[in-house]
């Protein structure tokens, strides 16, 4: 209710495509595949089964859900085939809170994005480079309401990584 500029805004229809995103798409005979798994990202995608299983791995406003990002990009590199990519765009709006009484295995790791660069690069990944490539921010709205008098922005970080 709040946050509004008029009561047509309450409550409005808002239409939403019902088609294949591959209507329309031409294919060389070859389908794609794509993987989601409930449950927790290390626990799902990191058995020897997983490794370099993916070509393309795409993160959107995700590693900031990380209690321990190192852990994130080790399981990334992980399930990364050799030359495969890594596609990222989201903040460092980190999620968990200092662990006080450090009761949370392998405690809280927060990066800068300078330091989150530098871990990457440490990890076996290069930044590509070239037209719209280049690791650089976007700002991005975020449970925006067009109509509304409240938006949330982020400065989100884009990359291209290739696992090395």
């Amino acid at each position: 209710m709040s946050h509004n500029r008029s009561p047509d805004d309450l409550v409005r229809y808002i239409s939403i495509p019902d088609e294949s995103p591959l209507q329309g798409l031409k294919t060389s005979g070859t389908k794609g595949q794509m993987s989601m798994v409930a449950g927790d990202f290390i626990e799902c995608y990191s058995s020897p089964s997983d490794a370099g299983v993916f070509s393309v791995v795409v993160t959107v406003f995700f590693l900031d859900t990380a209690a321990n990002v190192l852990k994130y990009i080790e399981t990334i590199h992980h399930v990364l085939e050799t030359n495969g990519v890594w596609i990222n765009l989201g903040p460092l709006a980190w999620h968990f809170e200092p662990d006080a009484d450090n009761s949370r295995p392998g405690g809280n790791i927060e990066l800068t994005l300078t330091e989150l660069i530098t871990v990457i690069l440490q990890s076996g990944f290069k930044f590509e480079s070239g037209p719209h490539l280049d690791q650089h921010t976007i700002s991005t709205p975020y449970m925006a309401n067009s109509r509304g008098m409240l938006t949330y922005i982020y400065d989100a970080e884009f990359w291209v990584a290739r696992k090395l």
